[in-house]
C-alpha cells in the first residue's frame, strides 16, 4: 500500500507567492503610471477656459482677419486665403491651369487627366511640374525664372 503524501504547499524564499506579489506590484505601478501620464496628455490637449469668456470662444471666427479671395481655375471656383497664390494662378498658361486643376485641386489621377486632354501622361506630368515651378517663382517674386 502507498503511503499518503502531504499536499500542503511548502514555499521557499523567492517562491510563487513572493514572485506573484512583486509581479502584481509592478503591474499596478505601471497601470498607475500610464493613467497619470495619459491624464496629463489629455490635460495638455484640452484648452482651459472659464464660463466668463464663453462668449468670446463661441463667437470666434478664425478667418476674421484674413480676406478670402475667390478665383476661377478652369471650371472650378476656388476660395483661397493666400492672396499671393490667388494672384499667381491666373498668370500661368491655360494648359498648366487645366493640369493643376485636374491633378491637384480635383485629385484626378494623371492618367485620366492625360486621356481627357488628349496628351500623354509624361506631358501632363511635365505641365504639372512646370506649372508648380512657375507658381512658386511668381509667388516668390522671381517671374523671370
Amino acid at each position: 500500500m502507498k503511503s499518503e503524501e502531504s499536499f500542503e504547499p511548502c514555499y521557499t524564499e523567492g517562491s510563487l507567492p513572493e514572485r506573484f506579489d512583486s509581479w502584481i506590484t509592478q503591474v499596478l505601478e505601471n497601470l498607475i503610471y500610464t493613467e497619470v501620464r495619459s491624464y496629463k496628455r489629455r490635460k495638455m490637449r484640452l484648452p482651459e477656459f472659464s464660463t466668463e469668456n464663453i462668449d468670446e470662444i463661441a463667437s470666434y471666427d478664425p478667418n476674421k482677419d484674413e480676406e478670402l479671395k475667390e478665383i476661377l481655375l478652369g471650371n472650378t471656383p476656388l476660395i483661397l486665403k493666400n492672396s499671393k497664390l490667388a494672384a499667381a494662378l491666373p498668370k500661368i498658361s491655360p494648359r498648366k491651369q487645366q493640369v493643376i486643376e485636374g491633378t491637384i485641386v480635383l485629385g484626378i489621377p494623371v492618367k485620366i487627366v492625360a486621356e481627357t486632354m488628349g496628351l500623354s501622361e509624361h506631358i501632363v506630368s511635365n505641365y504639372k511640374y512646370l506649372g508648380l515651378n512657375e507658381l512658386r517663382a511668381i509667388m516668390e517674386g522671381n517671374e523671370d525664372e
